[in-house]
């Protein structure tokens, strides 16, 4: 299914209600970094919603101006948009295992939104780790295409993601 801007907005909308509580992180570079410079990676966005919002905690620094533009609203029930294009997962070290291999995605009720599998793709290229590994209560209507090792998305079962 393809997802346009007004499809996106409108889950947008049902998403924040009338408060307009929840983060929208806009993802706005294919790098798969934590480097502290003007653009939002898809890797600092998912480190972003899992430490609700904490910098220091997701990645051990500050955000930029830059990248931090690239974020609006409260997180809680919180939004990733990803810019039409591949973004290819690289780093295979980190100081931690949500800084490396698949993302890890650990906030239930996120969502995480491109322009359409056929404009926007997520491509593994670390041997053995998938794209995502996700909590149950991650809303499953992926708008992209996650391209690895077989399993490419694998979600939690309840019981893993409540220890």
């Amino acid at each position: 299914m393809k997802h346009s801007p007004f499809v996106a907005l409108l889950i947008l909308g049902a998403l924040v209600g009338p408060t307009g509580n929840a983060a929208v992180l806009t993802v706005n570079s294919a790098a798969d970094n934590l480097t502290a410079d003007d653009r939002l990676t898809l890797r600092e966005a998912v480190l972003l919603v899992n430490q609700s919002g904490n910098a220091f905690a997701a990645f051990l620094r500050g955000l930029t101006p830059g990248e931090a533009g690239r974020i609006s609203g409260v997180f809680s029930g919180d939004l990733i948009l990803i810019e039409p294009g591949t973004y290819t997962l690289t780093l295979d070290t980190g100081a931690t295992d949500e800084q490396r291999g698949d993302l890890d995605l650990t906030v239930s009720s996120t969502m995480l939104i491109g322009a359409g599998a056929a404009q926007t793709a997520i491509v593994q290229t670390v041997v053995g780790e998938r794209v995502l590994e996700v909590n149950p209560g991650l809303l499953p209507d992926f708008a992209f295409t996650a391209l690895g090792t077989p399993g490419a998305v694998r979600r939690l079962p309840e019981s893993a993601a409540a220890a």
